[in-house]
């Protein structure tokens, strides 16, 4: 689900990098600075250091350290029960659950009081559309189809596994509930203008010739689920932006 969002302008990036050890970490990068652009490592690390920058300038208090405890228990836990093993030293897992938590919980600080407007602004993105698709090559046998299944002679999902083609064929066309913005190959074009219930006209998708039923549109409501992945999000925009400001000076 990709949001529509602006960067962040608080906390600015300038400022909140005047006090951090940027020049440290651009030294220690210096020896390996070829092969880092070479394979793109460089903006992982980079953004991996704003983020470690945030954890050592957010204490967390008692109720938090408590959940950070919880969520690496949880974590163990539901590994035990699947019988797998952890590829990561358990410091290092935990230390990861803990940025993870950290970050979302500073990001919650900087910027609660944009979250309703930014809700409001995506909601149609937000919400969860469950439909099906059935592509074929031919637009006369598209159109057939759609005829037949109005009729009540064929219905989609059978239609789907005799004519369709693609991945979602073998699933009766089904492609799961997904935030409009999810939809593969375009569909969100043509979803958001139909009402649960509706087959659409056969319409042109790349090479092919594509139906789409639309089973149900559940609204988003703002929720700390919806809180939680709108401030993901922003995180993830500011971090990366701080990141690009940080290699940008590197590139000599």
């Amino acid at each position: 689900m990709s949001l529509k969002l602006v960067l962040p302008t608080d906390p600015d990036i300038e400022g909140w990098l005047a006090d951090k050890a940027v020049e440290e970490f651009r030294e220690h990068m210096a020896p390996l600075k070829s092969l880092l652009f070479e394979t793109a490592a460089i903006k992982l690390l980079a953004e991996q250091w704003v983020r470690n920058e945030i954890v050592k300038t957010f204490p967390l208090d008692e109720t938090q350290a408590g959940k950070v405890k919880s969520l690496v228990d949880s974590w163990y836990a539901k590994l035990s029960e699947k019988g797998g093993t952890d590829p990561m030293p358990e410091l290092h897992r935990s230390n990861k659950i803990k940025s993870n938590f950290v970050c979302l919980e500073w990001a919650r600080s900087q910027w609660f009081a944009k979250v309703e407007s930014i809700y409001l602004e995506n909601r149609s993105n937000l919400n969860i559309f469950q439909c099906s698709l059935l592509r074929c090559k031919n637009k006369n046998l598209a159109l057939e189809i759609y005829h037949q299944i109005k009729a009540g002679e064929l219905t989609f999902a059978g239609a789907s596994a005799q004519f369709g083609h693609g991945p979602e064929a073998k699933n009766g066309g089904r492609l799961g509930s997904l935030p409009l913005s999810s939809l593969p190959y375009g569909l969100e074009k043509i979803v958001v203008k139909m009402s649960p219930g509706d087959l659409s006209m056969p319409s042109r998708l790349g090479s092919d010739f594509a139906l789409i039923a639309l089973e149900s549109r559940t609204d988003c409501p703002l929720n700390s689920n919806t809180e939680s992945r709108i401030y993901q999000q922003l995180l993830d925009l500011w971090v990366s932006s701080v990141a690009d400001k940080i290699i940008a000076h590197m590139i000599v």
